[in-house]
This record gives C-alpha cells, structure tokens and sequence, in this order.
C-alpha cells in the first residue's frame, strides 16, 4: 500500500476502480459534448431559418411490443404531423420526435422552415428536448461518477 498524503491510503485494486470512474467521466462528457454540439448545430440552422406556426392536422403512430414478467404489451407513441404555408403553397412535415401525449388536432407547433427550400423544417421545441436530454443523462453521470471518487476516497482515508 502507498500513502497519498498525511492519512490517505490507496487500496491494490485503485487501478480498476479509477478505470471505471474514467469511463464514468467520458460517458458523461460525450452525452454532454453531444448536448453541446447538438444544440450549437441546430440554432446554427435554426438562426438561418424562418419561424412560423403549424398545424397538425394527424399523427404518425408508431407501436413498440415489450415484454415484462406479466407478458407482452404495446407502448404506442405519437409523431404529430403539420403543415404549414409559405407564400400561398401549402407544406407537410412530420416530428421526428414522438410522445406518449402528442399535442391535439388542430393545435400550433412552432416551426422553421429553410426560406430557399420551405419543404425542410424543424420542430423548434423538439430540436432542444433532445438536447436537454443529453445534458441530463450527462450531467447524471458526472454526479454519480463524482459522489464515487468521493465515497472511495473517504472510504480509503477512514482504512486508517
């Protein structure tokens, strides 16, 4: 055993337990370098878009048949599907996003389309739930690679 310090003591198997808090770290850092990169790309296409509303006028559902210990059952989820108008020509896109709870028939979304080809758009709240997503699953890994460097070396210091 080396001593790290006036009462610190590193236990044989540090090398592993610091290559699982490394990995911790980089899984952290990617979803958060993806949250960061994510958003940057998106409000860089964003700015160069034009906003406007849509309305969604149907859904594209999409089923997932999952198992558990009671059997077999169906999660549906809902894409909602817009459209909008641009210089008097009518558009249709559909959110890459789907939810449990989609917004109602009729109801406004906010979108921006490419003013050289309408045709493009994103769904402006949906482009930063996935980015928050990122940073929450980032951020989650970092705490909980923080708090077990920290139990581990309170662990090793109270060893002695």
């Amino acid at each position: 055993m080396k001593k790290f310090g006036a009462n610190y003591v590193s236990s044989g198997s540090g090398k592993k337990t610091w290559t699982v808090y490394s990995l911790i770290f980089v899984v952290a850092f990617a979803f958060i370098g993806g949250g960061i990169w994510n958003l940057s790309s998106r409000q860089t296409k964003i700015d160069g878009y034009v906003k406007t509303q849509a309305t969604v006028v149907d859904y594209k559902v999409s089923v997932e048949r999952k198992h558990d210990d009671f059997g077999y059952y169906e999660v549906k989820s809902y894409a909602e599907i817009v459209t909008y108008a641009v210089n008097g020509k009518d558009f249709r896109a559909t959110n890459t996003v789907s939810s449990s709870s989609p917004k109602s028939i009729g109801s406004k979304m906010e979108i921006a389309y490419n003013p050289d080809d309408p045709s493009q758009c994103i769904f402006v709240k949906s482009t930063y739930l996935i980015t928050i997503l990122l940073f929450a699953i980032g951020g989650i890994a970092s705490v909980i690679g923080i708090i077990m460097v920290f139990l581990d070396i309170k662990q090793k210091y109270n060893a002695h």
